[in-house]
C-alpha cells in the first residue's frame, strides 16, 4: 500500500506512474484521497481543538463545585462537545474507509529500470536459461526481447497458455473466480487441486 504521505507531497509521482501502467481510470482517485486527507486532517485539528475545550470546561467545572456555584450550563455545554466530537470522529472513520479503499487499489510505483509498456506481451526478460522452444509466429518479438543472447529451437505449432487449457481439460473454472477476485485468477478443479496440493 502506497503511504498517503507520498501522495501529498508527491501527486504528480503517482500520477505519472498510474500512466506509465495505462491505468488512467485511478487518476481521479489520487485528487479523490487528496482532498478526502485534506477532510480528515480539518476534521481532526477540530477534533483536538474540541477535547481541548472540554479539558477547560471540566476544569472551571472542578472550581466552580467546589466554590458552590452552579454548574449546570457547564455541563450542557461540555455534554454538546462530547456529541460534536463523537460525530466527527464518525464521519473521519467514514473518510479514513473511503482513502483506505483507494489506497489498497493503487499499484506500488515502479521502478525507472522499469520498460514501459502497453501489456505483458511488453515484458522485457531480465535473464535467460535453457533453449527456448518459440512458435514460429513469436520468433521475431523473442529475437528481439532475447537480443540473440539465448538459445532456441522453432516450433510450428502454437503453444497454448495455460490459462486457456485449464478450463479445456476441467482444471479450472475462471469465470467464477474473476467474479471473485477479478481477472487472471483462477479455481483449480478435480485432479489439479490434488497435484497442486502434492506439490505443495
Amino acid at each position: 500500500m502506497i503511504d498517503i504521505k507520498l501522495i501529498r507531497e508527491n501527486p504528480d509521482l503517482i500520477k505519472g506512474d498510474l500512466i506509465k501502467r495505462g491505468e488512467l481510470k485511478k487518476l481521479r482517485w489520487i485528487d479523490e484521497i487528496l482532498e478526502l486527507d485534506k477532510k480528515w486532517r480539518e476534521n481532526l485539528r477540530e477534533i483536538n481543538n474540541l477535547r481541548r475545550e472540554r479539558n477547560k470546561l471540566a476544569i472551571e467545572i472542578g472550581k466552580r463545585k467546589k466554590s458552590g456555584e452552579a454548574i449546570d450550563e457547564l455541563i450542557k455545554k461540555s455534554d454538546n462537545i462530547v456529541k460534536r466530537i463523537e460525530e466527527i470522529e464518525k464521519e473521519n472513520n467514514i473518510i479514513r474507509g473511503k482513502i483506505d479503499y483507494y489506497l489498497w487499489r493503487l499499484p506500488n510505483i515502479t521502478h525507472e529500470s522499469v520498460p514501459i509498456g502497453k501489456d505483458d506481451t511488453e515484458n522485457v526478460p531480465i535473464r535467460f536459461w535453457g533453449r527456448a522452444r518459440v512458435w514460429e509466429g513469436h520468433l521475431e518479438t523473442f529475437l528481439k526481447q532475447s537480443q540473440g543472447k539465448m538459445e532456441y529451437e522453432i516450433i510450428t505449432w502454437k503453444p497454448e497458455l495455460h490459462a486457456d487449457l485449464l478450463p479445456k481439460i476441467g482444471g479450472a473454472d475462471l469465470e467464477r473466480a474473476a467474479k471473485v477476485s477479478g481477472a487472471r485468477f483462477f479455481y483449480l478443479l478435480n485432479e489439479l487441486v490434488i497435484l497442486d496440493l502434492a506439490l505443495i
